[in-house]
């Protein structure tokens, strides 16, 4: 006697911690997610099914008009996870799978069905990149002008032309992030000055305007 009956998929429950990290010019999210807090009778993952979080991937980014875009800028503040399908292998199609943000499982009604893709966003934050001394990095051509009674690095001739311009000495500067990349910064020459303004080899200091800081800020640079 044959008859017609159903399976129901399984319920799996994943939760996601909400990544924060330094700005490194990258949206690559970590990913810390665990599937065992809500495990009943009917929900978890059967013995010998796995799910495999090597398989996950995370990406900072924002939503507008329900529309992820990534972006590693620190006004990121979503985290599109991908991978939650794929990470059940072949037993994909047994399970329904929801996921939240937060390592609890008071509230089930608080999970989120993952989309079709497999994907999943949460929340997640990029805090602005402090600038030092130690991680600050250029290079500077060395300046030369005729003895003219000042300092100034850039000199003007007699006929008013431009002999040597100060801000096309600094070459190269950079931030190096701890991701071990250099990310070139954008800046306003102030002004740039010799020790002295006598004949001979000396020091010059160039005073800059960093510009378009919106992913850093400046703890100390002497």
């Amino acid at each position: 006697v044959t008859g017609l009956g159903e399976i129901k998929k399984r319920s799996l429950y994943v939760n996601f911690d909400s990544p924060v990290k330094d700005y490194d010019g990258e949206t690559k999210a970590n990913v810390n997610a665990v599937t065992n807090l809500v495990n009943s009778a009917d929900t978890g993952l059967v013995n010998g099914d796995i799910f495999d979080s090597t398989k996950l991937n995370g990406d900072y980014g924002q939503v507008e008009n329900g529309i992820f875009t990534a972006s590693p800028d620190v006004t990121s503040d979503k985290v599109k996870y991908t991978g939650l399908l794929a990470a059940l292998g072949d037993k994909a199609g047994n399970y329904e799978v929801q996921a939240k943000v937060g390592q609890d499982s008071a509230n089930i009604a608080d999970y989120a069905d993952v989309a079709a893709d497999g994907s999943f966003i949460g929340t997640g934050k990029i805090n602005r990149y402090k600038i030092t001394n130690a991680n600050l990095k250029w290079d500077v051509t060395h300046a030369n002008k005729i003895y003219n009674g000042d300092t100034k690095v850039t000199h003007l001739a007699e006929d008013g032309t431009t002999v040597n311009e100060a801000g096309s000495n600094i070459k190269n500067l950079a931030v190096k992030l701890n991701n071990g990349q250099e990310e070139k910064l954008q800046y306003n020459l102030v002004d740039a000055d010799y020790d002295d303004a006598n004949a001979g080899n000396k020091n010059v200091t160039y005073r800059l305007e960093l510009t378009n800081l919106k992913n850093f800020e400046i703890e100390k640079i002497l």
